[in-house]
């Protein structure tokens, strides 16, 4: 109901939207929203404020809304930069001192907290192990961050564990978000990878689930099709 409602929108801030992402003439579709929309909307609130995104879906005017979208497309292609280097410095940190560890937990004071989840997920797909990367504040002396975990590893479960070092955190199994001391930093690694040292050596092999083989033969547009909807 809510892609049909955007494909027959006529509001401003949609239209703006469409425009930037270059989906003016195609229909919408949840890829359209998840890969195109998505990322632009979330981008002002990572960075900065998520007011441009909300005025933009709120405004009156195509030129209000236009000038809104630009720069939430500026503004997500920067969020694409900043991931890209955070990820680059989160990948040699771990190659220069973590490689060994079965939880990699990874701090630095320049990053930005709004973006930390994102690159996590990125490190859990190249190591398949759980992640957390943290920012550090050097005014309040905190650490602040999101993690990202596998399957055999419930991430919310084992930072109840630690909740005597974490003032502040909450989510589910397979990722969370925390803040505690900048000097608990160090303890939360050593602890959770006592918590991972149990784990069959099997857990931190990336897998794919198959539901069913087909023979190419098997495959035709109409199945494709079928899938799609």
């Amino acid at each position: 109901k809510g892609i049909e409602a955007l494909n027959a929108s006529e509001r401003p801030g949609i239209l703006a939207l469409r425009k930037v992402c270059s989906l003016v003439e195609d229909e919408l579709t949840e890829e359209s929203v998840g890969f195109a929309f998505g990322p632009r909307i979330n981008a002002a609130g990572r960075l900065d404020s998520a007011m441009p995104a909300l005025e933009m879906l709120l405004a009156d005017t195509l030129e209000e809304a236009s000038l809104l979208a630009e720069q939430l497309d500026q503004q997500n292609k920067q969020r694409q930069d900043i991931v890209k280097k955070i990820a680059e410095e989160a990948i040699e940190l771990v190659e220069q001192h973590y490689l060994a560890d079965r939880v990699l937990v990874v701090d630095a004071a320049h990053w930005n907290p709004g973006v930390v989840g994102i690159v996590a997920s990125r490190l859990v797909e190249k190591y398949h192990r759980p992640v957390i990367l943290l920012c550090h504040d050097a005014e309040k002396g905190t650490a602040k961050g999101s993690g990202r975990s596998i399957a055999a590893f419930d991430l919310f479960a084992e930072l109840t564990v630690c909740s005597d070092i974490l003032p502040h955190f909450g989510g589910h199994p397979a990722a969370a978000g925390m803040t505690l001391l900048s000097d608990d930093v160090a303890l939360l690694r050593e602890r959770l990878n006592a918590q991972a040292a149990d784990l069959p050596d099997e857990a931190f092999i990336g897998t794919v689930e198959i539901d069913l083989r087909l023979n190419v033969s098997d495959i035709s547009i109409g199945l494709i099709e079928e899938m799609g909807r």
